[in-house]
C-alpha cells in the first residue's frame, strides 16, 4: 500500500462484508432467528426507530470502533478512495463525519438514487467515497425486492463490477449476498480476502480466488476486524516516520518541508501518546519559528513582522496545549507529580505569552489536579500517604485562592476538615478547627449572607462545635450553636434553629456565663417567634421574658428596651390569635345550634 501510494498508483477498493455487523447474535437478537432472509423481512416493515433501539445493543457490543478509526486514518491518509460496505449499521458513518467535508461524500443505496451513485462512482472528486449498498438502519424503507432479496439494478451492477475488477481488499464474507458476488467477476486484479474463520472448501470466497488468483485469504487472529486495519494503520504510521526522520536527518535545507515532517510527527506521538517524542518535535518546531523570526521568513517566505510574530507564538500555543494533554494523560494514569509539572511548564509559555484566558484555564486545571491528588490518596493509612493529602489539598487551595473560586474553597477546606479529624494526634481537632473556619468564611458573601447551601452550612457549624466542645472551648462553641441556629432560621427550618438555640442556653447555663446566655435567650426566643403557632408565641413571649429579667440584672441598657418592645410585639400577636380562636370558636358553636 504504501509503495502504490509513493507511485501514485489507484489504491486498493475496499469493500466491507455484511458478516461484520451482521452476526449471528444480532440476527437472533432482533429477528429471533438466525435465517438471513428472515432477519431482511423482519427489518423491512420496521421503522428506524424500532430498528435502532432493537439492535443499538447486540451492535454496540461488536465493539467495531477502534477498527473504523483506523480505516478513517488511512482513508484520510491516502490508502483507500473507495469503500462499498453491505452493513447497514451507523459505524461507517460515525468514521466518515471526521473526515474533511470537501474530500469525502458518504451515499447511502435506497433503490431510488442509481443514477446518482453510477455518476459519483464515475468522478475522480471528492476523493473518499463511501457507499452502502444495502441501505441505512434510518431510512424509512430498505432496498429490498419484494421476494426479501437484494438486487442492483443493470447499470449499479456494472459500476460495481467495474470498480471490483481492480485490486480489491474484501474484509468480512459475504455468504448471502449473491448481487455482489456476481460484481466480483474473473479479472486481472488482484483479491484479498481477510476473514477470521477458515472458509469452507465450497465456499464463495474460494470459488472467487479460483477466477482471481492474485492476492491472498487471511484468515485467524490477524483478520479480525480491528486487529486488521490498527495493524494496518500502525504499520504505515511507522512508515510515515521513518520517511519524516530521514527529511530530518537531511537537515535544514528546506524550511517547509522540515516544518512539515516536524509537524506529522508531532502529530503521531501525541496520538500515540509518545509524549517525549512530541515535546522535543514540538519544541524543535519553536526553535525553527525562532531562526526563521530572526530572518524574517516563513517556510513559506519573506513576511511581515506582526505575521513572524503570529507564527512564532502558535508554534509556542501548540508546545504549551501539548503539555497540557500530557498533564491530562498523566493525571488519569494516576501520575499525579508528572501531570503537575507539565501543567507547570504551560503555564510558563502562556504568561511568557500573555494569553491570561489559557493561563487562567490552566490554573484550574492544575487545581483540579491538585484536588484529585488528594483524594486518591485520602482513604490511604500510613501517615507519609496522609501528609501528601494534606499538602495536595493546600496547593489546589492555594490555586483556588488565585482564582478566587469561594466555592471551590470552601469545599476543600471542609474536605481537609475531614483529614485531619482521622489523624490519630492530640492536636488533629486544632488543624480540623482552624480549616472548618476557613470554609465558613468562603460559604458567607460580605454582608453575611449564606452563598453555600445550608446543609454544608449546617454540617460545618455542627462540626465546629463538636470540636470546640470536645476541645473544651465553651464559649467558642456556643458561638458555633448560636451562628447554626441563626442560619436555620434564615433557612425557615424552624424546630432545628429552636433546638439549637436551646442547646446554647442550656450550655451556657452549665459553665455561667450570662451575657452569653443573654446572646442565647434571645436567639432562642427569635426562633419560637419566627415559628408564628400560639404554642410557640408563648414559649417565645416567656423566652423574651428571661432574656429582659437577664438584661436588668446586667444592666445592658441596649437591649433592655429592644426587648420590652419585642415582648410587646408577641403579647400583641397572641391577644389577636386567642381573639381570633374564640371568634372560630363562637362560629362553629353558632352553627352547631
Amino acid at each position: 500500500m504504501q509503495k502504490r501510494q509513493e507511485q501514485s498508483e489507484t489504491p486498493y477498493v475496499l469493500l466491507l462484508g455484511s458478516s461484520l455487523s451482521l452476526t449471528l447474535a444480532v440476527r437472533r437478537a432482533f429477528a429471533g432467528t438466525e435465517d438471513w432472509e428472515a432477519f431482511w423481512k423482519a427489518m423491512q416493515p420496521t421503522s428506524p426507530t424500532e430498528r435502532k433501539v432493537l439492535l443499538k445493543k447486540p451492535l454496540d457490543a461488536l465493539g467495531l470502533e477502534p477498527g473504523y478509526q483506523a480505516m478513517a486514518w488511512l482513508a484520510e491518509a491516502g490508502y483507500f478512495n473507495l469503500i462499498f460496505t453491505l452493513n447497514v449499521d451507523d459505524a461507517i458513518d460515525d468514521m466518515v463525519r471526521p473526515l474533511p467535508a470537501d474530500q469525502s461524500v458518504l451515499l447511502v443505496y435506497d433503490g431510488t438514487n442509481t443514477a446518482q451513485i453510477v455518476e459519483t462512482l464515475s468522478r475522480a472528486t471528492p476523493r473518499i467515497k463511501v457507499i452502502k449498498l444495502r441501505g441505512d438502519i434510518n431510512a424509512q424503507t430498505l432496498p429490498l425486492t419484494a421476494t426479501g432479496q437484494f438486487e442492483f439494478p443493470a447499470n449499479l451492477e456494472r459500476s460495481v463490477s467495474e470498480w471490483l475488477k481492480r485490486d480489491t481488499i474484501l474484509v468480512g464474507d459475504i455468504p448471502y449476498d449473491t448481487d455482489v458476488q456476481r460484481c466480483i467477476r474473473r479479472s486481472t486484479g488482484a483479491l484479498w480476502c481477510i476473514l477470521p474463520d477458515e472458509p469452507g472448501t465450497n465456499s464463495f470466497v474460494i470459488r472467487a480466488k479460483r477466477s482471481r488468483p492474485s492476492g491472498e485469504i487471511v484468515t485467524g487472529a490477524e483478520a479480525e476486524f480491528n486487529a486488521f486495519f490498527t495493524a494496518l494503520r500502525d504499520a504505515e504510521q511507522w512508515e510515515q516516520v521513518h520517511r519524516y526522520q530521514r527529511v530530518l536527518d537531511q537537515g535544514v535545507w528546506d524550511e517547509a518541508e522540515h516544518d512539515r515532517a516536524l509537524h506529522e510527527l508531532q502529530s503521531f506521538y501525541r496520538t500515540n501518546e509518545m509524549w517525549d517524542e512530541a515535546i522535543e518535535a514540538a519544541h524543535a518546531r519553536v526553535e525553527l519559528a525562532g531562526v526563521l523570526a530572526s530572518e524574517q521568513r516563513m517556510p513559506s517566505g519573506h513576511i511581515a513582522t506582526h505575521e513572524m510574530d503570529g507564527f512564532q507564538r502558535s508554534r509556542s500555543l501548540d508546545l504549551a496545549g501539548l503539555y497540557v494533554e500530557w498533564a491530562r494523560a498523566d493525571a488519569g494514569g494516576g501520575r499525579w507529580q508528572e501531570a503537575v509539572d507539565h501543567l507547570e511548564e504551560a503555564l510558563e509559555i502562556y504568561r511568557e505569552l500573555g494569553e491570561w484566558s489559557s493561563e487562567e484555564a490552566t490554573q484550574s486545571i492544575l487545581a483540579e489536579t491538585y484536588e484529585g491528588w488528594a483524594r486518591s490518596r485520602e482513604s490511604m493509612p500510613k501517615r507519609t500517604e496522609r501528609a501528601e493529602t494534606v499538602r495536595a489539598y493546600r496547593n489546589a487551595i492555594r490555586v483556588y485562592e488565585r482564582l478566587r473560586d469561594r466555592d471551590k474553597l470552601a469545599a476543600l477546606w471542609h474536605r481537609l476538615a475531614q483529614v485531619h479529624l482521622q489523624e490519630r494526634r492530640k492536636r488533629r481537632d486544632f488543624g480540623a478547627l482552624r480549616c472548618l473556619k476557613e470554609s465558613l468564611d468562603y460559604q458567607f458573601d460580605g454582608d453575611d449572607t449564606p452563598r453555600a447551601p445550608v446543609d454544608e452550612i449546617v454540617a460545618n457549624l455542627q462540626a465546629l462545635f463538636e470540636i470546640r466542645a470536645r476541645c473544651r472551648y465553651w464559649v467558642s462553641a456556643v458561638e458555633a450553636l448560636l451562628k447554626k441556629a441563626k442560619i436555620l432560621l434564615w433557612a425557615e427550618r424552624y424546630p432545628q434553629a429552636i433546638r439549637a438555640a436551646e442547646m446554647a442556653v442550656e450550655l451556657c447555663l452549665d459553665i455561667d456565663k450570662p451575657r452569653l446566655l443573654l446572646d442565647s435567650q434571645v436567639a432562642l426566643a427569635r426562633a419560637y417567634e419566627a415559628a408564628g403557632t400560639l404554642e410557640d408565641l408563648e414559649n417565645a413571649l416567656a423566652a423574651y421574658q428571661q432574656a429582659l429579667d437577664l438584661a436588668m440584672e446586667l444592666r445592658t441598657r441596649s437591649k433592655i428596651g429592644t426587648l420590652r418592645e419585642s415582648i410587646d410585639s408577641v403579647s400583641e400577636r397572641i391577644a389577636n390569635l386567642e381573639g381570633q380562636d374564640k371568634a372560630n370558636l363562637g362560629d362553629k358553636d353558632a352553627a352547631t345550634s
